[in-house]
């Protein structure tokens, strides 16, 4: 869905940009195309995924990285959101969407950073830059590879679940700003 999605609505993208696609599932065949594929001999997880797409945005000199699971419905609104958000300038960690599935709000949320990210979460609505304690989900992010070089990487403790949390935990307790995008995305939960 997300490159399906992607494919339809990247035109609009006021920057340049190279596409990676990592396949941790060797049993599905994906066609070569206009992007790199990378099929690992095992399923390295997404914390495997996301730094070696950290990597190659490392070699192709890029100051960005945007994740996509496989999930998420890419729109017009949310490209158009992200240009907004290279022409402001803003000096941020992390920029991502508001996702949803089925009316419920799924990320991103505020918390108290002594309590950390489980306990009293709020909703977080309101659009551009966020101070304080901050956890959204991964897919549809724009993460600054500078700060996520900072905090060394994706981490490989968290392989899979609790992945985006334990980033934007890290990245919280270095007083990282983040920036809400103008646009909510539908993302189809896998629990």
């Amino acid at each position: 869905e997300s490159y399906r999605t992607l494919m339809r609505n990247v035109g609009r993208l006021c920057v340049s940009w190279h596409l990676m696609l990592y396949n941790n599932s060797a049993d599905i065949q994906i066609p070569q195309g206009d992007y790199k594929l990378i099929v690992p001999a095992e399923n390295r997880m997404l914390a495997g995924a996301y730094n070696e797409a950290l990597n190659e945005s490392r070699l192709n000199n890029c100051e960005w990285l945007l994740l996509l699971d496989q999930d998420t419905q890419i729109t017009e609104s949310y490209i158009d959101s992200l240009n907004h958000f290279f022409m402001s300038g803003a000096m941020v960690a992390v920029a991502f969407p508001i996702l949803e599935n089925n009316g419920l709000h799924l990320s991103p949320h505020t918390y108290c950073l002594p309590l950390g990210p489980w306990f009293f979460m709020k909703k977080l609505n309101n659009h551009g830059v966020v101070e304080g304690c901050v956890s959204a989900f991964n897919s549809a992010s724009l993460f600054s590879v500078s700060e996520i070089e900072k905090i060394g990487g994706f981490p490989n403790e968290f392989p899979l679940d609790m992945l985006d949390t334990c980033v934007f935990y890290r990245l919280s307790k270095k007083k990282k700003s983040f920036f809400v995008l103008n646009s909510v995305l539908q993302h189809d939960l896998s629990v």
